[in-house]
């Protein structure tokens, strides 16, 4: 017989700090590729205009004794479409229907007025039988788009990088730095924009360290490269999101050594593993990430299904 469990909403800062707690704990658990870290976490969120009402759609799952079990995060992105993360304790993989069920509610509910349809990405990774199984009986359809997650170990040591002659790398030192950072991010990274506010935001993140958050600066000190690494000091493991470079300064080793420098920083702090994820079809980031030594670990494929009213 299955203890009872209980589902509630996201109820304040309290509730967020809990998430993290249990993301960390499936870390523990499941390794190097769980489907959401607590950078992961960070990111998403304080990159929003909003970041507390853009976590505030979270569903709670817990046990009797209040453990949490797992949680659905449904969102509305700036595109006009849906959007549904689901994580789970290994154990309560039967929470995933109910928890899919909500989400689903939720967005069709959440709906703007003028909308009749709405198309809705979620994604499983690709060993996960039961959340496939899941997605197909209820009308999702799995696109060709995949994510590839990659994890390497800090075991040995971490050589420099060498950037061409007048490249410097530092790291963020002010909040002056937030302008040109924002710049630099909607220039080379899809999805939506940063403005110096919602940098400035994101720099708040309980994971964020301006030490980790480094910068390529060109000859003529503009912002040629820049990458976050988010260090979470239980796991110990560091998380590369994102890394971007200006196209007029690619291919000039900026990303690989910017990347070297995050490597060897998490050294120093202690971490034992950094991890970084990029698109399947992004070949030129793949075989950057080969060929710093991370090795591929696990694939999440993205499905898509349309909620019409």
């Amino acid at each position: 017989m299955q203890p009872p469990m209980t589902h509630r909403p996201y109820a304040g800062e309290a509730d967020y700090q809990r998430i993290r707690a249990f993301l960390q704990s499936i870390f523990a658990l499941q390794g190097p590729c769980p489907r959401i870290t607590i950078g992961d976490l960070d990111y998403w969120r304080f990159q929003q205009p909003d970041p507390a009402a853009s976590i505030q759609p979270c569903g709670l799952w817990q046990g009797s004794n209040a453990a949490l079990l797992g949680f659905a995060w449904p969102g509305l992105e700036h595109n006009g479409t849906g959007i549904i993360d689901l994580s789970v304790h290994p154990d309560s993989a039967e929470l995933l229907e109910p928890m899919l069920i909500w989400s689903e509610a939720w967005l069709h509910q959440a709906m703007p007025a003028a909308t009749a349809r709405l198309d809705v990405t979620t994604s499983a990774l690709e060993h996960n039988a039961a959340l496939i199984a899941l997605l197909t009986a209820r009308g999702w359809a799995r696109t060709d788009s995949s994510h590839q997650y990659r994890e390497q170990s800090l075991a040995s040591f971490v050589p420099a990088g060498v950037l061409p002659a007048g490249y410097t790398i530092r790291h963020v030192e002010e909040d002056d730095d937030s302008a040109p950072l924002a710049a630099l991010n909607n220039l080379a990274r899809p999805g939506p924009e940063l403005t110096p506010a919602t940098y400035r935001a994101l720099m708040g993140a309980p994971t964020y360290r301006r030490e980790l958050n480094l910068i390529v600066c060109a000859p003529d000190a503009t912002f040629a490269a820049f990458c976050i690494l988010w260090y979470d000091d239980v796991t110990r493991a560091g998380l590369f999101e994102p890394i971007a470079c200006h196209p007029a300064h690619q291919r000039k080793g900026l990303a690989t050594a910017i990347m070297r420098e995050g490597l060897r920083r998490l050294e120093q702090r202690g971490a034992t593993r950094a991890l970084v994820g990029t698109s399947g079809r992004n070949e030129a980031a793949n075989a950057l990430y080969e060929s710093l030594g991370f090795r591929a670990t696990e694939r999440k494929w993205y499905w898509q299904k349309t909620i019409s009213r």
